[in-house]
């Protein structure tokens, strides 16, 4: 408790404290006291001067009392208002002071518009105060009379049982809204403010990170102590109600709603991911705001802070692995094909379905032709011009890539022994037994594919009538026993294209001494 002289308060000095008034209705801050005699002038065009009469204990006009008027403003807030703003009722910066003639006679003479606190002081043990002096243009206002009375005391006990980081209570302010008087709690909560007038006040407690309490109603009566009801300050801890997205790596930017965040002043609100502040932190709307996951990030554990008070955590799955499938990819010009992402989290997870964000190296050698490649599990690709390009897919700075090369095949050359060959005659098998002599049954075949990019791709072969003569995986052409005469076809086909094909006409003799064709 800080000793009793300094619990005293010099009325100009303490005026601008006040400021951290509670963020309660105005009409539960201040108790008017009575109708003041109001005469309407329609003539006047500025505020007329306001006087009244200072009287002593002894019921006589008081000379040499000094009275002075503090302005009060309104300042409403909202329910997610920070501790720092403005209260409803303050005691203005400035405030007047006049004193009273021979005959207890006070005026001001060019009185503040607006809503105003009187004050007589003869000294700190006698003392008189009016609340809610309303000054305005047209009217003409006598305060009648202010009767001095010994001063009071009030004496209590602040406490923040629904705060479970509230140990040490030193330093609350209780005070008076729209009057100069302040006191600070010690380490226990307790508090005692002297030299209060006669009256019934409403008393507020507040402090940053502890939350704010208010008794209303405090009466205080002339030379006795009140010992005010316990100050239970509440504090709404802020809390992320929600988060879009739940998941992704490091770096990306994820839109926080939530409750008590106190975002009306971004200064006072800190967003944490892993006990590191988030950067990069914007208010959207006084509900919403938008961080950044830092490159620190290890867990995933954010929570919100508000004037130094943490809310209660919540969890944002951070990604540490992403896969692309197929895992290598080759596109010829024209042709399409889907990839996939899977994601795994720090725990080792899989994340089912991710959404995450696809690119491309180069446009003009493939793109995109699937819905939304800005947020998608799967992407479906076009091959469209020769090249080498990337393929992409992030999540904040989480970043997967892997090439996508296109190629174009021209066509399929069907060689035997070296040169081109499009006809050839075989003899037919025998239906059982060894072909005779200079009987020609089979021919080996080889196909080449002319593509783009000059790799050695690979063909299938096809008969058009494998019960006359069949062909290997490898090119090499056989008539089948006993087969009748006429014409087969074989196909060689690239198999990166099948339309691109090449073909071997087969003629099916059973005549003998003749050698394979060829044309």
């Amino acid at each position: 408790m800080l000793p009793h002289d300094r619990l005293k308060l010099v009325h100009g000095a303490l005026l601008a404290i006040a400021l951290l008034g509670a963020a309660c209705d105005p009409s539960h801050l201040l108790t008017t006291s009575g109708q003041d005699p109001v005469t309407d002038s329609s003539s006047l065009t500025t505020v007329a001067p306001l006087s009244g009469v200072v009287l002593g204990t002894d019921g006589k006009p008081a000379a040499g009392v000094t009275v002075r008027s503090y302005l009060t403003t309104v300042a409403p807030l909202t329910t997610v208002a920070p501790l720092t703003t403005v209260a409803p009722y303050r005691t203005a910066a400035v405030q007047t002071e006049v004193v009273t003639d021979e005959h207890g006679v006070f005026t001001f003479q060019e009185p503040p518009e607006g809503t105003l606190n009187i004050e007589a002081i003869k000294s700190d043990q006698l003392k008189a105060f009016k609340q809610q002096v309303v000054v305005a243009k047209n009217k003409r206002l006598d305060l009648g009379k202010l009767a001095l009375q010994p001063t009071g005391t009030l004496t209590g006990k602040v406490t923040a049982p629904d705060n479970p980081y509230a140990t040490n209570f030193e330093g609350v302010d209780v005070f008076i809204p729209g009057a100069p008087y302040v006191v600070k709690t010690d380490a226990e909560g307790n508090f005692t403010l002297l030299n209060v007038p006669v009256g019934t006040f409403n008393l507020v407690a507040t402090k940053l990170g502890m939350g704010r309490a208010i008794a209303t109603d405090v009466p205080v009566k002339a030379k006795e102590t009140t010992t005010v009801a316990t100050l239970k300050m509440v504090l709404a801890l802020p809390s992320i109600d929600s988060m879009t997205p739940t998941y992704g790596g490091p770096g990306t930017k994820v839109v926080l709603k939530g409750t008590n965040l106190g975002v009306t002043e971004s200064s006072l609100l800190k967003i944490y991911v892993d006990g590191v502040q988030a950067p990069n932190q914007q208010i959207l709307d006084p509900l919403t705001v938008q961080v950044t996951i830092p490159d620190s990030a290890t867990a995933g554990t954010l929570y919100a802070e508000v004037n130094g008070v943490r809310g209660n955590p919540a969890t944002f799955r951070l990604l540490k692995e992403l896969s692309i499938s197929p895992a290598s990819a080759e596109l010829r010009i024209g042709n399409t094909r889907t990839f996939t992402v899977s994601a795994q989290d720090v725990q080792d997870q899989t994340v089912p379905s991710p959404m995450l964000r696809w690119t491309l190296g180069n446009s003009a050698i493939a793109d995109f032709v699937s819905a939304s490649p800005e947020h998608a599990q799967a992407v479906t690709v076009e091959a469209a011009s020769v090249g080498d390009t990337l393929l992409r897919v992030s999540s904040g700075n989480l970043l997967k890539s892997q090439s996508l090369h296109v190629f174009q095949v021209y066509n399929v050359q069907v060689k035997q022994g070296g040169e081109s060959v499009s006809e050839l005659t075989l003899n037919a098998m025998p239906e059982a037994g060894s072909p005779d002599v200079g009987f020609v049954t089979s021919a080996q075949l080889a196909a080449t594919v002319n593509a783009s990019d000059g790799s050695t791709r690979g063909v299938t072969w096809e008969s058009s009538d494998p019960s006359r003569v069949t062909v290997t995986d490898g090119g090499l052409v056989q008539t089948a026993r006993g087969a009748a005469e006429g014409v087969v076809t074989i196909t060689a086909k690239a198999a990166d294209a099948p339309d691109v094909k090449a073909t071997v006409t087969v003629h099916v003799t059973i005549e003998s001494g003749l050698n394979a064709g060829v044309d």
